[in-house]
């Protein structure tokens, strides 16, 4: 493998939740996701439930996909769940335009 292809494998995916309190941020996950969607780094996908109603989930975009990966959502397997690369999420952070508490 080459060094490039090797450092994907040790990327630690996390939520942004987990992410923003490791980054000592009080910016909750939904403002995190609000601001994440206006930027085009997430979008709202929907589907039907099995009751025929719609359900809402988040799934990165195109453009989202160097800071994280959409994994199967552990709750419903049609769902994805965003999960975001920690060493780029100060890159992310400010991306969107969050000022960061303190550096890492």
């Amino acid at each position: 493998l080459s060094s490039a292809a090797s450092d994907v494998y040790k990327r630690q995916l996390k939520s942004a939740t987990e992410l923003l309190k490791e980054a000592g941020l009080s910016i909750s996950a939904q403002a995190f996701n609000q601001r994440a969607i206006q930027k085009g780094i997430l979008c709202d996908m929907k589907r039907k439930s099995s009751k025929g109603r719609d359900k809402y989930f988040k799934s990165i975009t195109e453009s989202g996909l160097s800071y994280g990966e959409n994994q199967v959502n552990p709750n419903n397997p049609k769902e994805t769940q965003p999960l975001w690369y920690e060493e780029k999420f100060n890159e992310l952070l400010m991306l969107l335009d969050f000022k960061l508490a303190r550096v890492l």
